[in-house]
């Protein structure tokens, strides 16, 4: 279900915010986030494949699984990284236009944005590539080759069970770097930083409303602003409370995950958190998306769009049929 959702929520989002009448500085970047989010559901369907009878008991299934296990996980944390700073630009962006309202008037130049956003896509895959390395993974043929078996083990570690390690020291030592780098960088940076900046964002909106009231208490109906304010400032609570609720606790666990080890208790709160995170790219397309009516509005117009060269198509081929 959570695939069907984000998959197709976040295709619909992509059609509607690339279209001709939606580019934009931010509409760009919630594009980015939503293919970022794509991919990283795709890239934990063979996961989820993996949990059900029909594939795990097929060797030839259990066999691809094993060579690209570690190599799916990495891929899943590049785009999950990814995702979390293009979230940050999102507030960024719309912490300036708040602030500088007339930044929105500016020419618009797409290839700023796809240059930011290969920045953070390549700056993210350096952050997360070690673990394509962190781990060694092995199998083995049993019961006269009907069943295959497997196991992963840590390069990190010195010794394999009573087997000693053959990684290198140096890649080692470039695995430890890169789990602190990438929790750092990664994860808690940007995630404490998406709260301060809508966090500032509320305020500077509150600012700014309390000002346009007191300039136009003449013309405008006070009440009318103060729904406005509602609205706004809920749409940002949400969006906060949303990224900080399903972000923070993966966070945290990673970082207890660091300092103490993996055990049963932190797998089962690493399951649970991981729940959490890809809940939260479900709901990016509502609470970026479905909150502004301008959205609806071009979505309305797509179906009605669609359907209406359905409805032409389908005519087409009833005269067709008469003519014949």
């Amino acid at each position: 279900m959570q695939f069907i959702v984000a998959v197709g929520g976040n295709s619909l989002t992509m059609s509607v915010l690339l279209g001709p009448h939606m580019k934009n500085r931010a509409n760009l970047l919630l594009a980015f986030l939503a293919f970022c989010d794509i991919l990283v559901f795709v890239m934990m369907f063979p996961h989820y494949l993996a949990s059900l009878d029909l594939f795990a008991n097929n060797l030839e299934f259990r066999y691809i699984y094993y060579l690209t296990k570690r190599h799916l996980g990495a891929l899943t944390n590049w785009f999950s990284a990814a995702a979390i700073w293009f979230v940050l630009a999102i507030s960024i962006e719309r912490l300036l236009i708040i602030k500088f309202p007339f930044r929105s008037l500016d020419n618009y130049n797409s290839r700023q944005i796809v240059f930011v956003s290969l920045c953070i896509l390549c700056a993210t895959f350096v952050l997360t590539s070690y673990h394509h390395v962190s781990h060694t993974c092995k199998t083995w043929s049993v019961c006269s080759g009907t069943q295959l078996i497997g196991l992963c083990f840590s390069n990190v570690l010195q010794y394999w069970g009573k087997q000693k390690n053959p990684t290198s020291e140096f890649v080692r030592e470039w695995i430890e770097l890169s789990v602190f780098l990438n929790a750092a960088f990664a994860v808690l940076l940007p995630v404490f930083a998406v709260g301060a900046i809508n966090i500032s964002l509320i305020k500077l909106m509150k600012k700014r409303n309390c000002e346009e009231l007191l300039v136009n208490s003449v013309n405008v109906n006070p009440e009318a602003i103060h729904e406005q304010e509602r609205k706004m400032t809920t749409t940002v609570l949400a969006i906060v409370t949303c990224f900080t609720l399903t972000q923070g606790p993966s966070a945290i666990v990673f970082v207890y995950q660091i300092l103490y080890g993996s055990t049963s208790n932190l797998q089962i709160a690493s399951v649970v958190a991981n729940q959490l995170v890809l809940t939260g790219k479900m709901l990016n397309v509502v609470l970026f998306c479905m909150t502004s009516s301008t959205f609806r509005r071009k979505d309305d117009r797509l179906d009605i769009g669609e359907a209406h060269k359905k409805a032409i198509h389908r005519a087409q081929r009833l005269d067709g049929f008469a003519f014949a």
